[in-house]
């Protein structure tokens, strides 16, 4: 993913391949491949943290003005 700022939000690293140009964005596409079961495990574990429907949703709730 392009860094725009989410990497102050969000771990990079096995799961998540940042890059600023070009050429950094064509090395992360060939370490892709590299350790593919580490990076999805990584992956799933991101998805379990960060974007689980119990820690998303009350938020977009409360955003809304919607109350529990």
């Amino acid at each position: 993913a392009q860094r725009t700022g989410f990497e102050k939000h969000l771990p990079v690293g096995d799961a998540i391949l940042d890059f600023e140009t070009e050429s950094e964005a064509a090395s992360a596409v060939e370490r892709l491949s590299e350790g593919y079961a580490r990076r999805r495990r990584a992956a799933r574990e991101i998805a379990r943290e960060y974007f689980a429907f119990d820690k998303v949703l009350p938020r977009l709730l409360s955003a809304a003005g919607v109350e529990r």
